[in-house]
């Protein structure tokens, strides 16, 4: 009975964690979808727009200009 007792205390504990796992996931997919997690760092200083895609590719172009130029 003791052996039984344990086992099922086994599975509620993988349940529980299971259930967390997934409530960790889906908050994740949300933030992501709403833009919340870029907020949340532009928020904290983190986000500097460096990534944003114009402003790499006006980098690129900026880069690649210049090293088209003969030097003097």
């Amino acid at each position: 009975m003791e052996d039984l007792n344990l086992s099922a205390n086994r599975i509620r504990a993988r349940q529980t964690q299971a259930e967390d796992v997934e409530a960790a996931l889906t908050k994740l997919d949300q933030e992501q979808q709403n833009g919340d997690l870029d907020a949340r760092l532009k928020a904290a200083g983190i986000d500097n727009g460096a990534s944003d895609g114009a402003k790499v590719l006006a980098r690129l172009r900026a880069a690649r200009a210049e090293n088209s130029q003969p030097k003097a």
